[in-house]
C-alpha cells in the first residue's frame, strides 16, 4: 500500500569522576547508576534503573501509539533498520509502516497501520538525506501531520540518530506545538551533535556543562536553543552519548561535549531531560544504532513498565 502526502507544507539525539579541565574521563555524578552490558560496554546513566537484560514482552507496555525513527545525515535504510527489526523481532514493537520524504516534502508510505497494541514502529527515510537540520525538521512535521491525517494518530513517540536527533529537537521547539501535529509523548535522541563538532573538554567538566550549558557555542546550538524556541514542558527526552574509552571521550565522530550539550538547554525549558553514555568500541558513532545495550535503553525509557 502506497500514499503520498505533500500539503502540509505549504501550510506551513571502570568509570572516572570528572574534576575539572586538564586529564578529563567518564562523567559520573552521585546520582549515576553504571552497568555493563553483555558485550562490555559500560553504561553510565542518571536513574537507578539501568539494565542490560534482553526485553522480555510481560515487561513492557503495548499500546497502539507509533514510534518514529529518523536518520542521519547520508543515513538511510541502515541506519534503524537493525534497530526497528531486532524491536520487532522480540516482541517489543511490531514494523509496521515506512515512509519515504522527497525533497519537496511529499511523504510516500508503505505498509499501513494496525491500529493494534503492537508497538508499531516506523522508519522515515529522506530522499535528500544531505540536507539542512530545518529541512530534516519541516520533513519530520510533515511525516506526523501524515499520520494525524491518514491514520487519524494523535500522540507518536520520536527516535533521532544524529543530525536526526538533532532535528528531533528542533522540531521540538518549532513545530510541535503545531495543532496539525499530533502529541508527542516521548522522545530519545542518539549521538546528536547539538554543538556541531565543537568540543568544549579543554575549558569545562562535563558536570559543569551539563548544569550551565557549554562555553563555546556553535552556531548550530545556538540555531537551536536561542532563537525563541519553545519547546513543550515536562517532556520526557533521553539523551544517548557515545565515548570510545576513558582517553577518547568521543564516540568517533561527536564530541561528547557536543552530544550531551542540549540537556542544560532542554531542562531550563522544563523539559524532563535524562541521559545515558555508552563506553567502548560499540559506543562508535554508527554502532550506537547497532548496540543492543542501547536498543534496551531505548525499550525501557519508551515502553517500560
Amino acid at each position: 500500500m502506497i500514499k503520498k502526502m505533500g500539503g502540509w507544507l505549504m501550510g506551513l539525539g571502570l568509570v572516572i569522576v570528572l574534576t575539572g579541565c586538564g586529564g578529563q574521563k567518564s562523567p559520573v555524578s552521585s546520582s549515576s547508576a553504571v552497568a555493563k552490558s553483555a558485550d562490555q560496554t559500560t553504561i553510565i546513566s542518571e536513574t537507578a534503573e539501568t539494565t542490560t537484560n534482553g526485553a522480555k514482552e510481560n515487561s513492557i507496555v503495548k499500546s497502539s501509539r507509533p514510534t518514529v525513527f529518523i536518520h542521519g545525515y547520508s543515513g538511510g535504510w541502515g541506519s534503524f533498520g537493525g534497530m526497528i527489526s531486532r524491536l520487532s523481532g522480540d516482541g517489543t514493537g511490531l514494523n509496521e509502516l515506512s515512509l519515504t520524504v522527497d525533497a519537496a516534502g511529499t511523504v510516500t508510505s508503505k505498509g499501513k497501520l494496525s491500529g493494534e497494541k503492537t508497538n508499531p514502529l516506523i522508519q522515515v527515510l529522506f530522499e535528500n538525506n544531505q540536507t539542512t537540520d530545518e529541512n530534516y525538521a519541516i520533513w519530520i512535521a510533515a511525516c506526523l501531520a501524515y499520520l494525524k491525517q491518514e491514520y487519524n494518530i494523535n500522540e507518536v513517540n520520536l527516535v533521532g540518530h544524529s543530525q536526526g536527533g538533532v532535528a528531533v529537537v528542533k522540531y521540538l521547539g518549532e513545530y510541535s506545538e503545531d495543532a496539525q501535529q499530533p502529541k508527542l509523548t516521548k522522545a530519545v535522541v542518539i549521538a546528536a551533535p547539538f554543538n556541531d563538532f565543537t568540543d568544549t573538554a579543554a575549558n569545562q567538566s562535563l558536570d559543569d556543562e551539563i548544569q550551565q550549558g557549554p562555553t563555546v557555542k556553535n552556531s548550530r546550538y545556538t540555531e537551536i536553543f536561542e532563537v525563541g524556541s519553545q519547546f513543550p514542558v515536562d517532556l520526557p527526552l533521553l539523551v544517548i552519548a557515545g565515548q570510545l574509552s576513558e582517553e577518547d571521550l568521543s564516540d568517533g565522530t561527536v564530541p561528547l561535549t557536543s552530544a550531551l550539550a542540549g540537556i542544560a538547554p532542554l531542562r531550563q525549558a522544563k523539559v524532563a531531560v535524562s541521559y545515558q553514555v555508552f563506553i567502548g568500541k560499540n559506543a562508535q558513532h554508527s554502532l550506537l544504532h547497532e548496540n543492543t545495550a542501547v536498543d534496551q535503553a531505548v525499550t525501557n525509557f519508551l515502553w517500560g513498565k
